[in-house]
């Protein structure tokens, strides 16, 4: 494991530890209470300021803003699912009644009355 080396940017003391520089930092006389903390720095293994790495969270693309608009839709119940089965049946039946019957076709050429009230 690395180590990582803690420096004082006033006295120029290098250590192993963070915190406070215990010599450069202003204690009160009295309370011993700190008046002025100086806090030491990271440094890199070249002996360089470390500076930390600016994180950037992800971008939000379309196929993921679509996915989360989907996964907050109220979703139906086993009933309502059930339900809807049946509907798409009957239609489905219907529907093949309706072209198996033949009628309500109109082909063209073919002669259409039209029943009026004045008649």
């Amino acid at each position: 494991m690395r180590t990582i080396i803690w420096k004082c940017m006033e006295c120029e003391s290098e250590t192993r530890y963070k915190g406070l520089c215990r010599d450069c930092t202003i204690y009160d006389e009295e309370t011993g209470e700190i008046t002025m903390p100086i806090q030491r720095k990271r440094l890199n293994s070249d002996r360089t300021l470390w500076e930390s790495p600016i994180k950037m969270g992800s971008l939000a693309t379309k196929d993921m803003l679509k996915s989360m608009r989907l996964s907050r839709q109220k979703r139906p119940s086993k009933k309502q699912i059930s339900l809807l089965a049946e509907e798409i049946k009957e239609l489905q039946e219907a529907q093949s009644e309706l072209s198996n019957e033949g009628e309500g076709l109109i082909e063209f050429g073919e002669p259409v009355e039209i029943k009026g009230d004045d008649e």
